[in-house]
């Protein structure tokens, strides 16, 4: 296998994992939105074209009991796809340094994970990864949009359109819905740095001086990830870019770790001496 080969596959790894996670986001958003409206509309009256309900009808809908398990299942699926790239990074450190380092990759790994909130067995509690997938940001916003809705004595053909708009988004308003916007948020480059991080920590103890620079150019990368996709650079060089200013940058988080800043999902290939000099013009 070539250097481009191994560095591709972990990239495309890397980039179907977000893509899968973004998907399953979605499908817990689809799913809260046919459940809540089922329950919801099982348990109003209607009079003259109006819903009514009870504040307490909306505490006891069964949707919220299959919300918060599909946000559990997601949070193990997670902790899955991190062991991925975990693996990914094994193969890829140990094709380019051409030693065996997976000790050091899984003791990385297990630790990272742990800072995360899981601990080799479950999801810790109130680490991370649990308060991430039992936050109740979304069910509050719906509560109360009901609320009102039912206050403003709404139809329940309005109130399923308005609700379909709160929880699965409003594309033409460029609107998130709720589950989507507390998950990008939170985490939306979880995964990227995790990689990031996982990636340096295993560099420096290879003394892996040099990075590839990758990722996919989309319409959102900033001008500062375009003109340095595909390059390779120093760590030095890297790290002396945390005293440039461009859009987007996180303040204060380093740029190996952080990459291009908000929303970045580049990833940066740790690379030999030799490689650099093949792969700089």
């Amino acid at each position: 296998m070539e250097f481009n080969e191994i560095a591709e596959k972990h990239t495309k790894l890397l980039l179907d994992i977000i893509e899968s996670y973004r998907i399953k986001i979605r499908d817990i958003e689809s799913e809260l939105y046919t459940d809540f409206f089922n329950d919801f509309s099982g348990k109003v009256v209607i009079q003259r074209g109006r819903i009514f309900a009870n504040a307490s009808t909306l505490n006891n809908l069964p949707a919220w009991k299959k919300y918060y398990k599909k946000s559990a299942e997601l949070g193990s699926w997670i902790v899955s796809k991190m062991k991925e790239i975990s693996f990914s990074l094994n193969n890829y450190f140990g094709f380019v340094t051409k030693k065996q380092v997976s000790k050091e990759v899984t003791e990385a790994s297990k630790f990272l994970l742990s800072q995360i909130g899981f601990d080799g067995e479950k999801l810790t509690d109130k680490g991370f990864l649990q308060m991430l997938t039992r936050d109740i940001t979304p069910e509050r916003r719906i509560k109360l949009f009901a609320l009102q809705a039912i206050n403003a004595g709404k139809s329940l053909t309005d109130f399923q359109k308005d609700l379909k708009k709160l929880i699965s988004g409003d594309k033409a308003a460029g609107r998130k819905g709720v589950v989507a916007a507390h998950y990008k948020t939170n985490s939306d480059t979880l995964f990227s740095e995790f990689d990031r991080t996982l990636s340096f920590k295993v560099a420096e103890k290879y003394e892996l001086h040099y990075v590839l620079w990758s990722g996919p150019t989309l319409k959102s990368s900033r001008p500062f990830c375009r003109r340095r996709k595909g390059k390779s650079f120093s760590v030095a060089e890297i790290k002396a870019m945390d005293k440039e200013t461009w859009a987007g940058k996180i303040p204060g988080q380093s740029t190996i770790i952080s990459a291009g800043g908000y929303n970045c999902i580049d990833n940066l290939l740790y690379i030999t001496q030799e490689l650099y000099e093949g792969l700089t013009p």
